[in-house]
């Protein structure tokens, strides 16, 4: 039995078809090794949202990981978003790439190896204006990712398993932390607010370049808020005086608890911040 549903139409190495009767083989890479990128895009009434922005990071993670498919994957993901209109006017569609089938199973690839390509899409959960004002409570954990984090890439069983400790004790979600810096959550970026100001950690190797947190950093030059982007450590999370998260499906989500310390929610802000992304939509 499976719960995958069948009204769903995917994409498949060149085909569309039902996504419950897509089929990939044990020796694709991205199965034995998690040897792929992906990115997630959403929809709002059946229109990319920002999808070129995540067409480019797309095509950095695929050259930074030497994976060259052929195909237009732009035309793919608005295709797909087209094929699944009947699922509603907002979407997301995931769509990932793999090195490809190889066989036997080695650590190197051969060089002729053709490209897995999947995608399809789905209606994410979101949460409304006033539900999202309850805010989000992080567990501190230890980040045990790899040193590209900036590579959008399939191996994400560090974030699973850090969100699943979270979720143990009693916590929505992950806040890793890397030799004393606040790094990201398990799936999003990070704000912090001070005295009217956003920081948030500075954008390198170690953390995702989101891009949501681009957008979110635009709209706060447009509202003429001072932005800080810089090193942030685990000592001054007490002396911020709230937070958010920032990422394609969760948009943005006040945190009003970080371990044991509680944030106020910081309303006008989030408020602000609010409208102001919904106006782009």
């Amino acid at each position: 039995m499976t719960n995958i549903p069948s009204n769903v139409q995917a994409y498949y190495n060149g085909a569309f078809l039902p996504l419950d009767q897509v089929s990939i083989s044990p020796f694709d890479r991205g199965f034995l090794f998690g040897d792929g990128v992906y990115e997630v895009i959403v929809s709002y009434d059946s229109k990319p949202f920002y999808l070129d922005q995540h067409m480019e990071r797309l095509e950095r993670s695929l050259k930074f990981c030497r994976i060259a498919p052929q195909q237009d994957m732009t035309e793919i993901v608005e295709a797909l978003f087209e094929k699944n209109r009947h699922l509603g006017n907002h979407l997301a569609c995931y769509l990932q790439i793999s090195r490809g089938v190889d066989y036997p199973r080695q650590h190197q690839h051969s060089s002729n190896v053709e490209p897995t390509i999947f995608g399809y899409c789905f209606a994410p959960v979101i949460k409304s204006f006033e539900d999202k004002k309850t805010g989000l409570s992080l567990k501190t954990v230890a980040d045990i990712r790899w040193l590209h984090c900036d590579i959008k890439a399939i191996t994400l069983l560090p974030n699973g398993l850090a969100k699943q400790q979270a979720i143990d004790l009693g916590y929505d979600d992950a806040l890793q932390i890397r030799e004393g810096e606040v790094k990201e959550t398990s799936s999003g970026n990070i704000f912090f607010v001070k005295q009217n100001t956003l920081y948030t950690p500075e954008s390198d190797n170690e953390i995702l370049h989101g891009v949501t947190r681009k957008l979110l950093s635009e709209i706060a030059k447009a509202e003429a808020l001072e932005l800080v982007e810089r090193k942030i450590f685990t000592e001054e999370l007490t002396e911020f005086t709230g937070a958010f998260l920032c990422s394609t499906i969760s948009e943005i989500t006040p945190i009003t608890q970080i371990d044991e310390y509680v944030y106020s929610l910081n309303e006008d802000l989030y408020t602000r911040l609010h409208l102001a992304f919904n106006a782009l939509k």
